[in-house]
């Protein structure tokens, strides 16, 4: 039998896997509280502090992942506002609702001719780092991944508490396990000759397990990648690029990468070049080569609030506004992304080798140059 779980064609699919995921959760706090502590520490074993303690700890516990849960649903991942094509030719950009062209971005990813990413659902430009969501239809920020077990999809705007989940989910699952192995091996024996043992803590232990593992692993993997500045469809299309290497390293006829287009606008020499540059040097363009500055783009600039879980989330314009805006740093606001200064030299230095296509007169570098 063919299953196609089709989350486009059928959406009422996805809500199925975080519901359960959510019955799971209940579950175990359930099992936790009243099975471990109330039944076993509080009512056989006499631990009376230890049970209370843990009671106390673990209701807080839901309480904040399912706040942080709920929050990642409502802020969602971001929407780019829309961008109206660059002016790479004279065009009149007054308009009633908004404007017919933008100021061309200093750097840009595009084609061979120097023509930059269109997103055709969306009828706007592509931002750096922006992808079309299948799931929301519409260009989400810094897109990182869709999250089956959640129900939403992570963007810029979700991203930290994302994150923030991950953390005390695994303290939650952490907790749960370590406490009933614990329970397990000191009073195991008296429950075997007692004959009372409650299946409840059996489950426990396994989804504790299974969930601290999933979860801590989940964490981790997050981590390394904000320290690189990475998302995870970058660590896909790394993983891609290397299988893709290794599989046409030995064929000369095919080239040892995919390979990415850029249109820079070189202040020094007043001039925008299109530059040829591998995936894996486009993508890390991004890596600002410190751990504190790349994480501090996706958690915020103060670590002391990283895993506060209330989300810093605001707009300061309507994005109805900002599309009427001429001007792209307006337009996109805390959704434009910057490459590193390394970057910056890694390009110019392909320029001063005479390592680009071509060079492209575009009409709106002249307010760059101004």
């Amino acid at each position: 039998m063919n299953w196609n779980w089709d989350l486009n064609k059928y959406p009422q699919l996805r809500c199925v896997v975080p519901t359960v995921f959510f019955c799971l959760m209940v579950y175990g706090t359930w099992a936790f509280i009243h099975k471990l502590c109330v039944k076993q520490l509080l009512g056989r074993h006499n631990h009376h502090a230890a049970g209370i303690a843990l009671i106390v700890v673990q209701s807080v516990l839901f309480a904040v992942i399912s706040f942080i849960w709920a929050q990642i649903l409502v802020v969602g991942p971001g929407r780019q506002p829309h961008i109206a094509p660059f002016e790479l030719v004279s065009t009149n950009t007054t308009s009633e609702t908004q404007p017919t062209s933008t100021v061309p971005a200093k750097l840009y990813q595009c084609d061979s001719n120097g023509y930059p990413r269109w997103c055709s659902n969306c009828e706007g430009l592509k931002s750096l780092r922006s992808h079309h969501s299948s799931v929301a239809n519409y260009c989400i920020p810094r897109f990182d991944h869709y999250c089956i077990w959640l129900g939403t999809t992570i963007g810029k705007d979700n991203y930290k508490q994302f994150v923030i989940f991950l953390f005390y989910c695994t303290v939650s699952f952490g907790i749960m396990w370590i406490s009933a192995i614990v329970c397990y091996l000191k009073y195991g024996r008296h429950y075997q000759e007692q004959n009372n043992f409650d299946g409840n803590l059996v489950t426990l232990v396994i989804l504790g397990a299974m969930g601290w593992f999933f979860v801590a692993g989940l964490l981790l993997a997050h981590i390394s990648y904000m320290v690189r500045n990475l998302t995870s469809l970058e660590v896909i299309m790394l993983n891609n690029n290397k299988k893709f290497k290794k599989k046409h390293r030995k064929n000369s006829e095919f080239p040892t990468e995919r390979t990415v287009f850029l249109s820079f606008w070189d202040e020094d020499r007043n001039e925008r070049y299109i530059i040829e540059v591998t995936s894996t040097e486009f993508i890390k363009c991004f890596d600002k080569k410190s751990y504190l500055k790349n994480c501090q783009e996706f958690m915020g600039q103060n670590p002391l609030l990283w895993l506060f879980p209330v989300a810093a989330y605001k707009r300061t314009q309507a994005a109805s506004s900002l599309e009427k805006q001429y001007d792209l740093d307006t337009i996109l606001g805390t959704y434009n992304e910057t490459v590193s200064k390394n970057a910056i030299v890694f390009l110019k230095g392909k320029i001063s080798r005479g390592e680009y296509l071509t060079t492209l007169d575009a009409h709106g570098d002249k307010f760059l140059s101004n």
